[in-house]
């Protein structure tokens, strides 16, 4: 945990400078998908495992929809 005095001239600092920072999925558009990518690595012949899905509240679960669709709608991530 930061310190007050420390977490207000952060907080300063980041809104002087808040033009150099993407606040949203539209402003990454130029990100290096190997950079910023992951793969995982299956064994050939492997069962795979699924997992049941997790029980959200419907609040929480607008909100994980409303996000995943502005990955996807900004080309951040893709269905396989």
């Amino acid at each position: 945990m930061l310190a007050v005095n420390i977490k207000s001239k952060l907080i300063k600092l980041l809104m002087e400078y808040e033009d150099c920072f993407a606040w949203d999925y539209h402003e990454m558009l130029g990100l290096n998908r190997q950079l910023a990518g992951h793969c995982l690595p299956i064994n050939a012949g492997k069962k795979l495992v699924k997992q049941l899905p997790r029980n959200m509240t419907h609040e929480i679960m607008l909100k994980v929809k409303e996000e995943v669709e502005k990955l996807l709608a900004t080309k951040f991530i893709e269905p396989i």
